[in-house]
């Protein structure tokens, strides 16, 4: 119930703050700062407090957030808590870079959080990296994510695609596969 509610006060806040919701088109290719993907389906680009997030049922339900440019010394997210964050290294390996992913969730509330599966997978041109997350939120809901990571030019640049583990994650893994698999750089 609680992530209901933090969808109504996400669109509250939108609306108060001036912030749009905007409709992202399936057939054109879409770009989120450095990182562009083929949608696949149709998304609502939402602006919330910790950066590009994308969604089709609503925040809670579906979400895709972009983490693009992740400069060396910089947390995924921004925030008031920011120096509470784990931070990104350009030194990091990819399993630490997993770590950095389940520390960040675990610092922003989420519970039991671990990754697994981490494989190689293209990043447009470059060599980047998969893997998997599960873990629960505050409430108790059993949640599943996909992280799609490259390491390039010192920087970081990844998408996540979390949702519940019930019914929306393997809803919409393969429809997510497919636009992960189309992610590159804008060069």
């Amino acid at each position: 119930m609680r992530n209901f509610a933090k969808f109504g006060c996400a669109l509250l806040i939108a609306a108060l703050g001036g912030c749009a919701i905007q409709p992202i088109d399936p057939s054109k290719p879409a770009s989120v700062g450095s990182i562009t993907v083929d949608p696949q389906i149709s998304w609502a680009s939402i602006k919330v407090p910790t950066g590009p997030t994308w969604t089709v049922d609503g925040l809670g339900l579906n979400e895709l957030h972009f983490y693009p440019d992740i400069e060396s010394g910089r947390p995924l997210v921004s925030s008031a808590s920011s120096d509470q964050m784990p931070k990104y290294d350009a030194s990091m390996l990819p399993d630490d870079v997993a770590e950095l992913f389940t520390g960040t969730l675990g610092r922003t509330g989420y519970r039991q959080v671990h990754a697994t599966a981490l494989t190689p997978q293209q990043f447009g041109a470059d060599t980047g990296f998969t893997f998997q997350l599960a873990f629960t939120t505050p409430d108790g809901l059993e949640m599943k994510g996909l992280v799609l990571a490259d390491q390039h030019a010192k920087e970081l640049d990844a998408i996540l695609f979390l949702a519940p583990g019930e019914y929306y994650f393997d809803h919409y893994s393969a429809t997510v596969s497919k636009l992960l698999a189309s992610a590159r750089r804008n060069e």
